[in-house]
């Protein structure tokens, strides 16, 4: 879906010449390369604006977008107004845009062919990074505002207070793990290992990881009274 005009909104969002230099190197999922947060590319001074789009106007007057992804100089990213945005780096001319039918919370993740991401609707998307056309949905029982992570053949994705979903890339729903209690969760996945995922059935607050290919807890930690705990 082409975007046709620019909205009109208070607040605008705003890439430096930082973010194009993320593009040599690819910015596919969370935090980039193995969760490192750390590009391949290399920036020198100065540093300045170099362009700027608005987004859309939300309902609640909200402004705000989650980490930009960049594969092949374009830029990946959602917003609270709704929308997927597939941007060229070096010009800011948009691509294409996809609605959504809620804030999009989740920060997305791309690969060769396709970008995923998850919306507060509580579907999981999957969209064709050339034309922004829809490959398939897949519909969760709440908002979907976590991380989608790449595993293997399959993205995983949490559902608030619902479920974290292990879909094949083909869209097919492989298994769930239940998740009553966890709402916003970013976790990330390392040798074999789904870590801050929610707890067990037996003891859902707690904080657990995951082995993936065993389909089975590795082990749980109990995080105790306190709501919001440092661990280490």
């Amino acid at each position: 879906m082409k975007l046709k005009s620019l909205f009109a909104v208070a607040a605008s969002l705003a890439f430096s010449i930082l973010i194009a230099g993320c593009s040599g190197g690819g910015w596919t999922t969370f935090r980039g390369v193995d969760g490192g947060g750390r590009s391949a590319s290399v920036i020198g001074a100065p540093i300045g604006l170099k362009w700027k789009i608005p987004l859309g106007r939300h309902e609640n007057a909200r402004r705000f977008f989650n980490q930009p992804l960049v594969a092949d100089d374009t830029i990946y990213f959602g917003s609270s107004d709704g929308n997927f945005y597939s941007m060229d780096i070096g010009t800011g001319l948009m691509n294409w845009t996809v609605r959504s039918g809620g804030p999009i919370n989740a920060v997305a993740h791309v690969d060769r062919d396709n970008a995923y991401f998850g919306s507060s609707d509580g579907m999981i998307y999957c969209v064709r990074r050339a034309t922004g056309e829809t490959v398939w949905t897949y519909q969760t029982q709440s908002a979907v505002n976590s991380t989608i992570v790449p595993y293997r053949d399959m993205v995983v994705a949490a559902s608030d207070f619902d479920s974290v979903y292990f879909i094949k890339t083909n869209g097919e729903l492989a298994f769930t793990l239940p998740n009553s209690v966890w709402s916003l969760n970013s976790f990330c996945i390392h040798d074999g290992a789904l870590a801050f995922t929610p707890g067990t059935p037996e003891d859902p607050t707690s904080l657990a990881v995951y082995d993936i290919d065993r389909r089975e807890y590795r082990w749980a930690l109990d995080t105790g009274p306190n709501r919001y705990p440092w661990f280490s």
